[in-house]
């Protein structure tokens, strides 16, 4: 976050310094292009990567952030890519149940 933001600042200072009229249109379009990047690039990159849906991966790192900070934003995605496959393994072990059909009573 700090290093866009900082970009962003210096972007702006230097547009503004230099005379830009286009300080509005400039600022509108670092923050349009941090929100795209943010909330659409980032979350279809990482689950095409782990195989996870794009809104799981939105939802995991804003728990991951409300449970332990900056470091539980960091780790959910990977905690999630593991939970997948822990499930997926326990769910082609898992035994079977076969319900036999209701058989006619023996005489």
């Amino acid at each position: 976050m700090i290093g866009p933001l900082g970009g962003a600042v210096i972007v702006l200072l230097v547009a503004g310094l230099s005379g830009s009229t286009h300080l509005l249109g400039i600022f509108v379009f670092l923050v349009a292009f941090r929100f795209f990047q943010d909330y659409v690039v980032s979350p279809r990159l990482l689950s095409a990567g782990m195989k996870l849906h794009p809104l799981l991966v939105i939802f995991g790192v804003l728990a991951g952030a409300s449970i332990a900070g900056v470091a539980g934003s960091f780790l959910s995605v990977p905690v999630l890519a593991t939970l997948r496959i822990v499930y997926r393994q326990l769910l082609t072990k898992a035994p079977s149940v076969v319900v036999a059909p209701h058989a006619a009573a023996p005489p």
